[in-house]
């Protein structure tokens, strides 16, 4: 007895945390199907390919994506769906349903980094406010007025507040004219890498639906988001921020 007892408590059986069927936290379907361990599995398959379908609804729409598993469903290929509806899913046919709700959601940051070039240092005002006035020239709808922004960095001054334009070649213009007219600062345009160190300057990002929106969260400042065309809900500021937008 002694030796067998010993021989359990030393023994770590392996867990094939590559396969397909592994489920982390409670034992997977061909165990409390069969009673197999991971030893000697008979249906151990490692995963070479992982493939998320994102298909939140209607019913219909969901149930009419379910055609590409027929394609996607080869040994070693693990499959996630994420959806409002996972009801109507093909339980067999997908290894992890995700029902699209809060604890699904898992809310990893971005991540941006800085190159080794030396930062601005910039002598103004604190804190500082960065106004990033454009927003390319796809969507112009979303273009706030010029004259909003010459009176919002006005205000901003009023109260002793920094103010930093900030914007790419669409704004050079734009923002050499609001710099005229407020006397806030604009230092022109710069590459990509340097354009991520100015932003790191600001204190509170300003912006539309920008990449510079998206390089603020990623720096971790804080945002506020001018909001005008889009679904509110298609935006994550990370606790960083908020969303400002009209009633129509």
């Amino acid at each position: 007895m002694n030796n067998c007892h010993t021989k359990s408590s030393t023994h770590q059986e392996q867990v094939h945390t590559d396969c397909r069927f592994f489920l982390g936290d409670r034992p997977c379907k061909p165990h409390k199907r069969e009673g197999v361990h991971c030893e000697g599995c008979p249906h151990y398959e490692p995963v070479t390919r992982r493939i998320l379908i994102i298909k939140l609804g209607a019913v219909g729409d969901v149930i009419r994506t379910t055609p590409l598993l027929r394609v996607w469903r080869q040994p070693g290929t693990h499959i996630t769906w994420l959806t409002e509806t996972p009801e109507i899913l093909p339980k067999d046919w997908i290894d992890r349903i995700l029902r699209f709700d809060a604890p699904s959601l898992a809310g990893e940051k971005y991540i941006v980094t800085l190159d080794a070039s030396p930062p601005f240092s910039l002598r103004l005002p604190r804190p500082l406010i960065g106004l990033n006035t454009g927003c390319g020239i796809r969507w112009p709808s979303r273009l706030w007025a010029i004259e909003n922004w010459i009176k919002l960095a006005e205000a901003l001054q009023r109260k002793g507040l920094g103010v930093l334009l900030l914007g790419g070649p669409d704004e050079e213009q734009r923002n050499r004219d609001i710099s005229a007219a407020t006397g806030a600062t604009y230092l022109g345009t710069f590459q990509l890498q340097r354009f991520l160190h100015l932003v790191n300057e600001v204190d509170v990002l300003v912006t539309g639906v920008t990449m510079a929106m998206h390089l603020g969260i990623g720096l971790n400042k804080r945002i506020v988001l001018f909001n005008n065309i889009f679904n509110r809900n298609e935006f994550e500021l990370y606790g960083q921020g908020q969303i400002l937008e009209p009633d129509v």
